[in-house]
């Protein structure tokens, strides 16, 4: 016999909800129960009165405390707390492997390293998260979770831990260089320079591609913070000057 409970932050102690003979059957029962749709519910399966959960259903999410400190005192090793982050962690912690999830403890290397992929800071800290994981598996202590109960959160959950792993995969490339508007201006300055005297449709698309490129450039300046206007009075003077040379063809 299976027994599914809910656990959520309105209820002191875990509520049972449902019985079912089979494993299968009970997983059924738990993906379609209504309490799911609540916030910061968590619903285990487990054998009938054994307390530990097979496997578990949450939409809660794993969020990590991290306090930052700096160094004080009279011999300045004294770690004064000075500033606290909460973060994160559901996606992160699903993508680790098993071993080391079941081996992370509060205010620890192990807890340091998930912090400090959350929250930019180089200074003292702690970090706290093992409750609040306990709370998304179900679970009293991180021991209790089996290698197939997490495989099961992992599986449930995999799309989205694709898409987060691929934005990790992003964000840690090397930045592309992005054009100035000062190069952009001197490129759409060049292709309007270059439209097609011969054959006015193929001058139209020219144009029509040049006008898509300013407007590119603008956004990406607003983007970065340029003087947009600033640039284009520059480059205004700048053709003035071109034009106004010797030698230039009018």
């Amino acid at each position: 016999m299976y027994s599914i409970h809910q656990l959520s932050h309105t209820q002191i102690c875990v509520m049972k909800v449902g019985v079912e003979d089979t494993l299968p059957e009970a997983v059924r029962f738990a993906r379609q129960y209504h309490g799911l749709k609540k916030p910061d519910v968590t619903l285990t399966i487990e054998i009938e009165g054994t307390g530990v959960p097979v496997f578990s259903f949450s939409n809660r999410r794993i969020m990590g405390d991290f306090t930052k400190q700096r160094w004080d005192g009279p011999k300045g090793n004294d770690a004064i707390e000075c500033g606290e982050d909460r973060f994160d962690a559901t996606l992160y912690i699903l993508s680790m492997p098993y071993e080391q999830v079941i081996a992370i403890k509060d205010d620890h290397d192990s807890s340091d390293q998930i912090g400090q992929a959350h929250v930019n800071w180089a200074g003292p800290h702690r970090v706290e998260i093992v409750d609040s994981m306990c709370d998304f598996f179900g679970v009293s202590k991180l021991a209790e979770i089996s290698r197939e109960h997490f495989t099961f959160v992992v599986g449930c959950r995999q799309q989205e831990i694709a898409d987060h792993r691929r934005a990790e995969q992003l964000r840690q490339q090397p930045p592309k260089r992005i054009q100035t508007p000062e190069e952009a201006a001197r490129d759409l300055v060049a292709a309007l320079a270059n439209l097609s005297a011969a054959d006015p449709a193929l001058a139209q698309a020219q144009l029509n591609a040049a006008i898509a490129r300013s407007r590119q450039i603008i956004g990406t300046a607003a983007e970065h913070g340029w003087d947009v206007a600033a640039v284009a009075a520059q480059d205004a003077d700048d053709a003035a000057d071109e034009m106004s040379s010797p030698g230039t063809r009018h």
